[in-house]
């Protein structure tokens, strides 16, 4: 009996630490993304439909700010696709800020992946 508990308790635990990560979508890094957060210009590192990573910012858990995002082909941002969103402070870790998009539409979703499909050489074939 001891035995059993034993395993089901274990069980327990590697199912906590799977359902750890909520990412909902799959996360894109070197992508040529840039977020300017108020007066700051700054890479996105890692990106996905559901939200982003940059650099650390000076802004508390829970903050919602406005983000503009802009693609960028080599060190030339393209002003013309830029895009406005909402994103909300989820995290810091170490150097990095965490944001969540607040509002998940069809635009930013066409926006991100028409980028990473120009990006990586890919039809977008989501979206014609």
């Amino acid at each position: 009996m001891k035995d059993h508990l034993h395993r089901i308790r274990a069980a327990n635990v590697l199912r906590a630490h799977e359902g750890a990560d909520r990412r909902q979508y799959q996360r894109f890094e070197d992508h040529g993304i840039m977020a300017r957060i108020g007066d700051k210009l700054l890479e996105v590192h890692d990106v996905s439909v559901g939200g982003m990573r940059v650099g650390r910012i000076d802004a508390v858990i829970g903050a919602e700010l406005g983000l503009t995002l802009f693609p960028r082909e080599g060190r030339q941002l393209e002003l013309s696709r830029a895009m406005t969103v909402r994103g909300e402070v989820v995290g810091h870790t170490g150097q990095w800020t965490r944001l969540r998009f607040v509002t998940v539409s069809y635009t930013l979703a066409k926006f991100l992946i028409q980028h990473l499909a120009r990006r990586h050489g890919v039809e977008p074939y989501i979206f014609k």
